[in-house]
């Protein structure tokens, strides 16, 4: 690119240039926003006539889950509160706050808990 020398220029013949090179950037990027826009245009033309078969192929995959929760059995309970016969825990997952509380306050262990 060429450098310009803006020194020698008056205030006025600046602020010319700078309407000019305002007017010149605003109907480039007109341009590419047009040509940006018949693209996206044509792209999803092109989606939705190659999306419908994929659903199809999705909606025959019902059974099998993309990314989703996995059903899972309910397991027994291996562990219940002495105190409170309805709190019991399955040993999954992280202990529930009843039964760290009661093995910090009785100092007993873990197995003093299993049904």
């Amino acid at each position: 690119m060429k450098a310009i020398n803006l020194k020698p220029l008056s205030v006025d013949e600046l602020l010319v240039l700078r309407d000019r090179v305002d007017a010149m950037l605003e109907s480039r990027v007109d341009h590419e926003r047009r040509e940006l826009e018949t693209r996206l245009k044509r792209l999803q033309r092109f989606k939705t006539v190659r999306a419908e078969p994929q659903k199809e192929k999705r909606a025959a995959k019902a059974p099998k889950q993309l990314g989703g929760k996995k059903s899972t059995k309910k397991v027994a309970p291996k562990y219940r509160n002495p105190e409170n016969s309805s709190e019991a825990w399955s040993g999954r997952g992280l202990k529930p706050r009843w039964l760290t509380a009661a093995m910090k306050g009785s100092g007993k262990s873990i197995e003093y808990y299993r049904i």
